[in-house]
C-alpha cells in the first residue's frame, strides 16, 4: 500500500533518478496481467500463496511466470526466488545485519524491501549461479544479434533490442533494466565496470557484488559474482 501511494517526485521523462520503486510496481503489474490472462494456473503457484482477494497475490503470479517462462525455458536449474532452507548452506552470505534482521543474512534475499515483501519482488530477490547467469546472458546476446530462435523463443530480437537501447542519453546511459557502457554518457557502466568492452555493451550490477556484461559487438558475455557486502 505504501509503495502504490508513493507520489512521483519529478514529472515523467524530466529527470533520471535511480530508484527501485518502478520495478517493484512492475513486478506486481506483471503478476496481475499473468493471472488475468491465465498464463499461470493456481496449481503452478508456490505453496502458501494468498488468494486473489488478499495482499500480495500478484507477487506469486509474477514468481511463477519468471520460473516457467524464463528459468524453465532456459534450463536455469539453480535460479530461483526463495531458495529452500536445505540449500542455504551453499549460498554465499551477504551481510552481518546488525540493524534490521540482526543476523548473518544467508540463503535469504539481502534487499530489505524484498525481504519485507516476502522474498519476491520485481527489482530483487533472484538467486543464481555463474553458469545460469551466463546462459541468461547468452540468451540476451543471441536475441540482440538476431539469433533468438536458438533460445526456444525466450525473448525475440525486437523486444531485446528495445530493452537494450539507451532511453535518453542526455540524462543517463540507462536502458530498460540495463545500463550502457558508452563512456560519453553520464553514469555509464556504473563507473565503467564492464571495462574495455564495446560501447554497445549492456550490463547490470547487483548491490551485493554481482555483475553481468553482454557485448553484442564482440559477442562476449562476462559474469562476475562476488561477495562485496560481506
Amino acid at each position: 500500500e505504501a509503495m502504490m501511494a508513493e507520489p512521483l517526485k519529478w514529472p515523467v521523462g524530466s529527470k533520471y533518478v535511480y530508484c527501485d520503486t518502478g520495478y517493484m510496481v512492475l513486478g506486481m503489474v506483471i503478476g496481475q496481467i499473468v493471472q488475468q490472462n491465465g498464463f499461470i494456473k493456481p496449481t503452478e503457484l508456490m505453496e502458501d500463496c494468498p488468494s486473489v482477494d488478499e495482499q500480495g497475490w500478484q507477487q506469486c503470479y509474477y514468481e511463477a511466470f519468471v520460473r516457467k517462462f524464463v528459468n524453465e525455458r532456459l534450463g536455469l536449474r539453480n535460479t530461483m526466488f526463495k531458495p529452500p532452507k536445505q540449500v542455504w548452506w551453499n549460498v554465499a552470505p551477504t551481510e552481518n545485519d546488525t540493524w534490521y534482521r540482526h543476523q548473518v543474512v544467508q540463503g535469504q534475499i539481502h534487499d530489505e524491501n524484498t525481504f519485507a515483501m516476502g522474498g519476491v519482488a520485481g527489482h530483487a530477490g533472484v538467486f543464481s549461479t555463474v553458469l545460469d547467469v551466463l546462459t541468461f546472458g547468452r540468451a540476451w546476446l543471441n536475441a540482440v544479434i538476431g539469433n533468438d530462435d536458438q533460445e526456444g523463443g525466450f525473448i525475440n530480437s525486437t523486444t531485446a533490442r528495445y530493452f537494450t537501447r539507451v532511453y535518453n542519453s542526455t540524462q543517463s546511459s540507462r536502458m530498460i533494466g540495463w545500463n550502457g557502457n558508452d563512456p560519453t554518457m553520464h553514469g555509464y557502466g556504473d563507473g565503467g565496470m564492464c571495462g574495455t568492452l564495446s560501447p554497445r555493451t549492456f550490463m547490470h550490477t547487483g548491490f551485493t557484488g554481482t555483475l553481468l556484461c553482454v557485448d553484442p559487438e564482440r559477442r562476449i558475455v562476462a559474469v562476475f559474482l562476488s561477495n562485496r557486502t560481506y
